[in-house]
């Protein structure tokens, strides 16, 4: 099984995911402070590509965060809510 499908992967990117919308931050955004073009975020964001160690010190560089911090609520076991897809509400 890729890593990538693991459930502690997945709340790895889940993490990641909350601190760049609690930056404010938009995808194209982060990209742009990454020197990256906006399908890497999206890529790394659905588990399609995999971060490593030097790519997560500078995401989260890129997002103004310690990198420390999702690293100790990964470790810890924090789960955070699934997100939940959002949909239009039905047409009458």
């Amino acid at each position: 099984m890729k890593t990538t499908h693991l459930k502690a992967y997945r709340d790895f990117l889940d993490l990641l995911i909350k601190e760049r919308k609690s930056a404010g931050l938009s995808q194209y955004v982060l990209a742009d402070r990454l020197g990256k073009p906006q399908s890497h975020v999206s890529k790394v964001e659905t588990g399609e590509r995999r971060l490593d160690l030097v790519d997560y010190v500078q995401w989260t560089k890129a997002l103004n965060v310690d990198p420390l911090g999702p690293m100790q609520l990964l470790i810890s076991g924090v789960r955070l809510p699934r997100r939940r897809l959002k949909l239009p509400p039905p047409q009458e």
